[in-house]
């Protein structure tokens, strides 16, 4: 017994010698977060697919897993398929309550489905509960972390509110967001108007803005 355990120990340094210790070296699976951030920074690079596919591994891990949903939602969302971004939101929402960004994504998408009451709600529980808005991490190739969609703002959910209420012809809601993008740029809170010609000119203009500088 002795003699084979010793012949075991020469056979195993043999073969460290002749393939190297990188043969042995163990690679700890990505975790759930990790494979969602390594998602985020491929989003952020525009690699929606990419992106795609790492959001998709989280879910395989574990199909409860609210952000990697969000992040489905925000890929398909930029790669303009709304019906597939509006599923992954829906989910994401169930999941978690308190995932804001996947609320302000279902808002604007939303917007863009037409469905301007249900993008009304989806952006006014945004706004309600924006102590809790959280941006997602992204993990670069280094794995050094970093917020992602840093400008998106109460602005952006504004904006989608007034679009909303625009379409919805509801005149008093569109200029209380008008407002509302208004004081948070440092502008007067006072716009009026009774012309949509007008309305839609200051949203244009607004439009225009980078709230974010």
């Amino acid at each position: 017994m002795r003699t084979g355990l010793a012949l075991l120990g020469i056979l195993a340094i043999a073969s460290l010698t002749f393939i190297g210790c990188e043969e042995f070296t163990v690679t700890t699976p990505d975790s759930q977060e990790q494979l969602v951030a390594k998602g985020w920074y491929q989003w952020d690079l525009t690699n929606y697919d990419d992106a795609i596919v790492l959001f998709e591994d989280a879910i395989d891990l574990a199909n409860s897993y609210a952000p990697a949903y969000s992040g489905l939602g925000w890929a398909y969302l930029r790669q303009q398929s709304l019906n597939t971004a509006s599923d992954n939101f829906e989910t994401a929402k169930l999941l978690d309550g308190n995932l804001i960004f996947a609320f302000a994504g279902s808002s604007s998408t939303l917007f863009l489905s037409g469905d301007y009451t249900l993008s009304v709600a989806d952006g006014a529980y945004a706004i309600n509960h924006w102590d809790d808005y959280v941006f997602p991490k992204a993990q670069r190739d280094d794995g050094s972390l970093y917020d992602v969609a840093t400008n998106i703002t109460k602005f952006d959910v504004y904006m989608i509110l007034a679009l909303d209420y625009y379409c919805l012809m509801d005149m008093p809601s569109t200029i209380a967001q008008i407002n509302n993008m208004r004081v948070f740029i440092g502008e007067s809170g006072d716009f009026a108007s009774s012309s949509w010609a007008e309305i839609a000119a200051e949203l244009n203009r607004l439009d225009g803005l980078d709230p974010s500088q």
